[in-house]
């Protein structure tokens, strides 16, 4: 470990601590004493990052073969609104675990799109409504190469969608 005296702070009035406790130049790193730290190959079993407005947690162990997306979205009224699309020779199954809400009731449920590049089976299990969201659909379709998980708002009344999706 060498020391550099001129990044010694003992004695010194430090306003911004961050930037003088953790002191870098092109190839070392010093804490605030002035000593060189040796760096560190930092690695992670989680990684975070931002999908939309939510956070998306992936785990490394598992990157290659599956990942999850949390995600919200407003259906227009008499509008289809996209969920998910990706190409159809990527991954073979989702699940998608949602929440629907508008001012005609609310609907939780899950969905399973299981798919290859020439078909595509969905099933879906959910509640009974809270009041009525029963013209409010989720569908699966694979065109071209690509499959696309949508919800078909047939009502009069926005509604939120709010899903988990696991791809495997």
């Amino acid at each position: 470990m060498s020391y550099d005296s001129t990044r010694d702070l003992r004695g010194k009035r430090v306003k911004n601590e961050f930037d003088k406790l953790c002191q870098y130049s092109s190839s070392l790193l010093f804490d605030g004493l002035g000593n060189s730290i040796e760096r560190l190959q930092i690695t992670a079993s989680y990684v975070e990052t931002s999908s939309f407005t939510v956070t998306h947690i992936e785990s490394s162990s598992y990157a290659e073969s599956t990942s999850y997306v949390t995600s919200s979205l407003i259906a227009a009224n008499n509008q289809t609104s996209s969920i998910l699309e990706q190409l159809s020779n990527m991954y073979n199954c989702l699940f998608i675990n949602y929440l629907i809400r508008s001012d005609l009731g609310f609907r939780g449920g899950n969905v399973v799109v299981l798919y290859t590049t020439s078909s595509v089976n969905m099933n879906e299990t959910c509640t009974t409504d809270i009041g009525d969201v029963s013209d409010i659909h989720i569908i699966a379709n694979l065109s071209s190469s690509f499959i696309s998980v949508s919800v078909v708002n047939n009502t009069n009344s926005d509604a939120t969608i709010k899903y988990h999706c696991e791809k495997m």
